[in-house]
């Protein structure tokens, strides 16, 4: 097959879809012919797998123009790979910026196509932005069903949703209606291996003593304000992995709660090297307030650290519940890292053997197997 892979982020941009399309499309070239469609720059790349970009596309991730003209242009660009290549399936990794040129890229064609329903765009752009906490009024109000309307009209054009957790299964079928095209198939993980040298050199760049981690894009709904404030009961280092729009905020509210020092956004790094990192810190904290499935989390676990994170979204059928708080609550995030690292051997052997079960090499034969029932 000839297998054309939207993804509104690839590397070396981090983040969303950027943690799993290059995996699927590296497994999946091993069989079939793999592109891939994103923005950015360079404009094309070839080895194994064919990456084609539409060119920098600026803005806060959160803008609508922003989004849609990158949308506009990723369409453009794919309506001309879908015929210069004869694609035989499309694969879109999000179900707004990447449906969108999806949908463009295959429009008077019968061409079969899958879409990944990675979150919900009316939740990330209107709910987490505006800070609500009443999920019953929010998807009443009328700008969320006027987002779900157009979502519900994206989900139409493609023959297969994909989701990874059985809480976005519940989204789907609950508040966006689609429920006859629903295909369940997780995220994976790549575990890798560092010399001796890797790790000291990264242990080098780290604080020294206690570190608490957490890795993610810096957006108001991962959280890591509460992680920021745990840190006013726990001797040692908060290391923050990522970068984002949130970082100014999260930097006054360190240097409102006098924990200015015991805070250190690291800033970000290639995805290939989070688990470097991981592996000299002691704890991987996830204190999202929506999280549709976190791919954090098992990079964490194949790090070989404890996880703890919020009792939100897909978590909670990643983690156990004694490795489980309650969103925003301090007090318990403070007792969960204690808890987790009083127990880490325990935790970690459990992590470990989870981590079977979210191998690429089988998350990508799955996927073809949608393709090829299509």
């Amino acid at each position: 097959m000839n297998i054309l892979h939207i993804s509104s982020n690839y590397p070396p941009l981090i983040g969303g879809p950027a943690a799993s399309v290059p995996y699927i499309a590296r497994e999946q070239a091993k069989r079939h012919k793999i592109y891939v469609l994103t923005h950015g720059l360079p404009k094309l790349t070839k080895n194994s797998i064919t990456v084609f970009r539409c060119g920098e596309v600026k803005g806060e991730i959160t803008n609508l123009r922003r989004n849609f003209e990158k949308a506009l242009r990723m369409g453009i660009l794919g309506r001309k790979i879908v015929k210069a290549e004869e694609i035989d399936v499309i694969h879109a990794h999000d179900p707004n910026i990447s449906a969108i040129a999806a949908i463009i890229a295959k429009a008077g064609k019968k061409i079969p196509s899958v879409v990944k329903y990675s979150g919900d765009l009316a939740w990330e752009l209107l709910g987490l932005k505006k800070g609500v906490s009443d999920d019953e009024d929010f998807w009443n109000s009328f700008l969320a069903k006027s987002i779900l309307t157009v979502e519900k009209l994206l989900f139409s054009k493609f023959d297969c949703v994909v989701v990874q957790s059985n809480y976005q299964r519940r989204i789907l079928e609950d508040v966006c209606g689609v429920k006859n095209k629903i295909v369940q198939i997780p995220n994976g993980v790549e575990i890798y291996s560092y010399s001796e040298q890797e790790l000291r050199k990264a242990r080098n760049e780290l604080p020294k003593g206690l570190k608490v981690a957490s890795v993610c894009r810096l957006v108001p709904w991962k959280g890591i304000e509460f992680g920021i404030k745990a840190m006013r009961h726990i001797d040692g280092n908060y290391v923050v992995f990522g970068d984002g729009i949130d970082k100014q905020r999260l930097k006054e509210i360190a240097k409102r709660e006098g924990v200015e020092r015991k805070v250190v956004f690291f800033g970000k790094i290639p995805h290939e090297n989070v688990q470097l990192y991981l592996r000299c810190c002691d704890v991987l904290l996830v204190p999202s307030i929506y999280e549709p499935f976190g791919i954090a989390i098992l990079d964490g676990f194949a790090a070989g650290i404890p996880v703890i994170g919020s009792n939100v979204g897909g978590i909670p059928e990643l983690l156990e519940r004694d490795q489980l708080f309650e969103k925003g609550d301090i007090e318990e995030i403070v007792e969960k890292i204690n808890f987790a690292l009083e127990k880490k051997d325990k935790i970690v052997r459990r992590q470990k053997r989870k981590l079977r079960r979210y191998r690429w090499k089988e998350i990508a034969v799955k996927l073809e197997k949608v393709y090829g029932s299509l």
